[in-house]
């Protein structure tokens, strides 16, 4: 009989928002294939673009159970204000480009780099649901990264209320401003993330509203291998 496979869905986790020229882009990135990690995938492709389209470099990197990591040097003279990334494997070349993984990076200006030590820093933060979205009912992984405006990591701590003003959670950062949290969100229910900077500034950001279906995805690091539960 034969067998079905559904397009694969890549994510990718950067270690910063945002980059001058001449920095190193990492990042991770972990395969699904509908529900399921992306088992028969072995390699991930990725474009680095400027603003003309014209392709920086294209990296390749061994997949293992569902997930990879890699880098990008930026060009030290790079003059564009942001590079943009094409992620995909093979068999997502199967299908629609709407299924190969975009984003476009931030690169900054070198004289901002000059200039970065005497401006006000404004501290950001980000939430990454591990599998993508927030799923209702099921535990989920939200991974943060706090950062200021030029991209230097901040350290934060902060709370999860939901609408109610009830504390659920308490995280602070772990390293290079970033940290997770895990919670079970209920359908219809708010959730918002205050949190205090280096300066104890408080900052809330709310979470998108859990999604009745979905994906929820974590991966547990073993001695010699990626536990992945879906």
């Amino acid at each position: 009989m034969a067998t079905t496979h559904s397009a694969e869905k890549v994510y990718l986790h950067y270690d910063k928002s945002s980059y001058y020229a001449g920095e190193t882009i990492w990042f991770k990135a972990y395969l699904m294939e509908g529900i399921f990690p992306a088992a028969q995938t072995k390699t991930l492709y990725v474009d680095w673009i400027d603003e003309k389209g014209t392709v920086l470099s294209h990296t390749v990197s061994p997949v293992v159970d569902a997930a990879t990591n890699g880098q990008f040097d930026v060009p030290a003279e790079y003059k564009g204000d942001f590079v943009h990334v094409r992620a995909y494997t093979k068999w997502m070349l199967n299908f629609d480009t709407a299924f190969l993984y975009s984003k476009d990076i931030r690169i900054l200006p070198k004289e901002a780099s000059s200039k970065k030590t005497l401006a006000a820093v404004t501290p950001s933060l980000q939430l990454f649901p591990e599998g993508g979205d927030i799923v209702a009912g099921v535990i989920n992984k939200i991974a943060f990264k706090a950062n200021d405006q030029y991209g230097r990591p901040v350290k934060i701590k902060g709370r999860l209320l939901d609408n109610k003003g009830t504390a659920l959670q308490s995280f602070s950062s772990v390293h290079d401003g970033m940290g997770s949290f895990v919670f079970i969100p209920q359908a219809g229910t708010n959730y918002t993330v205050k949190w205090t900077d280096e300066k104890n500034v408080e900052h809330t950001v709310p979470l998108p509203q859990a999604k009745v279906s979905g994906v929820s995805m974590q991966v547990a690091p073993d001695e010699e291998r990626r536990i992945i539960t879906v």
